[in-house]
């Protein structure tokens, strides 16, 4: 069936499965655009976040007017926050935004706070220091099994064991 749209003039057709369930929807507008203005709806414009220049959103989440304002905006930020554990001063900066911590002793105070036997102490047979491993990684019959406190310790060991064999 063709019909003729209301605002532009324009011959369309339509499907009949749309006029046997909304008889009036597919008969008037060719398109979403010419249904908005010949019903009248206006655009909804918001500020960019990052340059303030009006828009049309795309969807309901759009901020900003381009890719470009997102990129600069998410590079640009900026905030100083608290450590949630010492409460140490510290800057966060678009890639960190979700940093909640100053450094990684102050996470790893934090995992092995709420979890009693997650984390177990490991003396390393090179230096002597004691380490925190996880639990999975002291198990002889494992992959990925840590001996070692470091790469360095490890590498040491690997070449006091090859100068012994030779």
């Amino acid at each position: 069936m063709k019909f003729i749209c209301e605002v532009c003039g324009k011959e369309f057709k339509t499907f009949p499965s749309w006029l046997k369930r909304k008889p009036r929807r597919g008969t008037r507008f060719c398109s979403y655009a010419c249904a908005k203005i010949g019903l009248g709806i206006k655009p909804r414009t918001i500020k960019c976040a990052f340059c303030g220049r009006e828009f049309v959103p795309q969807s309901r989440d759009t901020r900003y007017c381009s890719r470009r304002c997102a990129c600069e905006a998410r590079v640009s930020f900026r905030e100083e926050r608290a450590c949630a554990v010492c409460g140490k001063r510290f800057t966060v900066t678009g890639r960190t935004r979700n940093r909640r911590y100053c450094s990684r002793e102050c996470l790893y105070s934090t995992l092995r706070g709420p979890r009693p036997g997650f984390w177990t102490e490991m003396t390393c047979p090179v230096c002597g220091k004691v380490f925190m491993v996880y639990k999975s990684e002291t198990n002889p019959n494992s992959r990925w099994m840590r001996k070692y406190c470091s790469r360095d310790c490890a590498a040491r060991a690997r070449r006091r064991s090859y100068t012994q064999n030779s």
